[in-house]
């Protein structure tokens, strides 16, 4: 069934499955994790180089009102970064994610300097000790994405209620989701991105290289569901992958004016994940979020993966306004243009 709202207006979901809290005020507070990582596979070895960056947790608060939303986070007081083991990782991240009645808009801009090299042991010829990493400092990540997914089901599923928490998910629920995505990516270093005394020496066809370009544009498809027991508790999960047309260009270290273009086939994939308990006005809850991007390298079954992603804890209360907000409400400004018109 289809609810009226007070002016007789259809709304666009069935409010047996969920309901909408858009015109009251959603508050939160929260601690999340933001993080760039980056591979180099080489599939005929089995071996992987995994760069980690130094993560960071934050604290934040913020709220949403109709469609709009804002959030603030600061550094977290009490955290101890271990700079001596994993180095120090500096960076600007900025990820917004939109979630429309019928479409999803994520929209990346990252720059991550500074990372180490994980699980030394199995890629480094006789790395000493197992709880110390290669820290490379000069070695510098930059993301900028974008992709928009469209929700076949978006009468009976919402993507809001798990992730942006202004709607309550009272019945399961999935859909069919579909999109596409464009990524740019650049990595550099002031030296090899691969270490000299990589084991075996074959890593990559013995290859170096200390920058790399990317660009990717890809479809995807998927499935999301939301699984709801005694109305306020639930897990919802969601994964879209699909191929990638991309055009990478890889410069290697020591050979002057040397670079390696190449048009790929490549991957991209998102997923989401969200465990918690929502209700009428509280909601308590974690979610996680991560997108890959994977572009094969010139060499022959080497490719690379950049993760990047998202993890938060949030605490949420809603609440009804004395006086609604007219200036955040769409139906106000289209009143006004009609209004406008009319006496014209």
């Amino acid at each position: 069934m289809e609810a009226q709202t007070s002016r007789n207006k259809p709304l666009n979901y069935d409010t047996n499955y969920f309901k909408s809290y858009t015109n009251e005020l959603t508050t939160r507070l929260y601690a999340s994790v933001k993080y760039a990582n980056f591979s180099v596979v080489d599939q005929s070895l089995n071996k992987s180089l995994n760069y980690r960056v130094n993560d960071k947790i934050m604290l934040g608060f913020g709220a949403n009102y109709s469609v709009f939303g804002l959030n603030i986070a600061f550094n977290f007081p009490f955290n101890k970064w271990d700079h001596n083991k994993y180095g120090e990782t500096t960076y600007l991240d900025l990820q917004s994610h939109l979630y429309l009645r019928r479409y999803i808009v994520d929209f990346y801009l990252q720059r991550y300097q500074g990372f180490y090299l994980d699980d030394p042991i199995s890629v480094i010829e006789g790395w000493p000790e197992q709880d110390t990493f290669p820290k490379r400092p000069d070695i510098t990540i930059v993301d900028a994405g974008l992709t928009v997914q469209y929700i076949v089901n978006s009468k009976k599923f919402s993507y809001r209620a798990a992730y942006l928490q202004n709607e309550w998910q009272k019945k399961s629920a999935g859909s069919i989701i579909f999109g596409a995505s464009a990524f740019y990516i650049l990595v550099r270093g002031d030296s090899s991105i691969i270490p000299s005394n990589v084991s075996p020496v074959l890593f990559a066809q013995g290859n170096k290289f200390d920058k790399m370009n990317q660009l990717s544009v890809g479809i995807n498809a998927g499935y999301t569901y939301t699984f709801v027991a005694w109305k306020s508790f639930f897990l919802a999960f969601g994964l879209t992958a699909g191929p990638a047309f991309g055009n990478i260009t890889v410069h290697e270290t020591g050979v002057k004016l040397s670079n390696k273009h190449e048009f790929t086939l490549n991957i991209n994939a998102l997923g989401r994940a969200s465990l918690g308990y929502n209700s009428k006005k509280i909601y308590v809850g974690v979610f996680y979020l991560n997108q890959v991007i994977g572009n094969k390298m010139p060499q022959e079954n080497v490719w690379n993966f950049v993760n990047t992603g998202n993890f938060r804890f949030n605490l949420v209360y809603r609440f009804k306004l004395n006086k609604p907000i007219k200036w955040l409400n769409p139906d106000y400004w289209k009143f006004i243009q009609k209004k406008n018109h009319a006496t014209d």
